[in-house]
């Protein structure tokens, strides 16, 4: 709630403006063109993030989901730290 009321006093908090502080040009473009870089690179340094799965390569989104997620939206080997 703090986080929420200290964007409501201070616009420039909010996700839109902190965008706009990488605007060149009136455009994101660069920015985003950065961060797809960023996350390729750190997809090829974990080229497989998630194991386990390789014995149902052809698993649905539903059965995806279920086993990433569970029923409570938690990995079924989640533990609160």
């Amino acid at each position: 709630m703090d986080t929420m009321q200290d964007r409501l006093d201070n616009p420039k908090l909010t996700p839109a403006a902190t965008l706009m502080d990488h605007e060149v040009d009136g455009s994101l473009m660069s920015y985003g063109l950065s961060m797809a870089n960023r996350y390729q690179n750190r997809a090829h340094e974990n080229p497989k993030p998630f194991t386990g799965f390789e014995e149902h390569p052809d698993m649905d989104a539903d059965e995806l989901r279920q086993r990433l997620f569970g029923v409570m939206g938690k990995p079924d080997n989640y533990e609160k730290k």
